[in-house]
């Protein structure tokens, strides 16, 4: 695979078209574990790969670090969804689109606007799909 560059003069830069290896993010992230940016490109490889509780965690990472960043609260929701945690997904992009309007942040926020309208018609109210 192709590895993204990192600049470093003003934070980490990241191209998801060109992703790292997991085990090179995770490197990356020792050297600097306060990067968000590292944490949410660590959580969309652990998404692609399937591997949704590391995603998890690392995208929470990535939002406690920069708690407005619209796009990872997207991949939170994905993420979330993936490990079947329903009611959190749905937590999670809520959260991600109070984020998005308030920093005009507009495609993530369409994306988690219509993925929440989604889910939601899916669910059945009360969260059960047993009609009893």
């Amino acid at each position: 695979p192709q590895l993204a560059w990192f600049a470093r003069s003003s934070g980490s830069w990241y191209n998801a078209a060109m992703p790292l290896p997991i085990d090179r993010i995770e490197r990356l992230i020792a050297l600097d574990p306060n990067d968000a940016t590292l944490h949410f490109a660590l959580g969309q490889a652990y998404l692609e790969a399937g591997r949704f509780a590391d995603a998890v965690s690392a995208l929470e990472r990535a939002i406690a670090l920069t708690p407005r960043y619209t796009a990872a609260y997207w991949l939170l929701g994905k993420a979330l969804e993936g490990a079947e945690r329903l009611a959190d997904a749905l937590a999670a992009y809520e959260r991600g689109i109070a984020v998005g309007e308030e920093t005009m942040d507009v495609i993530p926020t369409r994306k988690m606007q219509a993925r929440l309208n989604r889910l939601r018609r899916q669910s059945p109210p009360g969260g059960s799909s047993n009609p009893d």
